[in-house]
């Protein structure tokens, strides 16, 4: 896969969801357009967010920890 720039970005913002990130990432990758970012936003979760995000080997996905408070 050659990455290009992408034509949308879908952001995801999480805090202690791992439950559900994981299928929501599946759900986006899945899809037949490919020219696209996931962006997803942590609010420091204190789950396994981290470790799941970074399981997915995909140039496309970024994760940026920010603290809303």
């Amino acid at each position: 896969m050659t990455f290009q720039e992408p034509l949308i970005s879908i952001v995801i913002p999480t805090y202690n969801q791992s439950s559900l990130l994981e299928r929501a990432i599946k759900s986006v990758i899945s899809q037949s357009f490919t020219e696209w970012e996931l962006i997803i936003i942590n609010n420091f979760s204190e789950d396994n967010t981290l470790s799941i995000v970074s399981s997915f080997k995909d140039e496309r996905i970024k994760v940026f920890n920010l603290s809303n408070g």
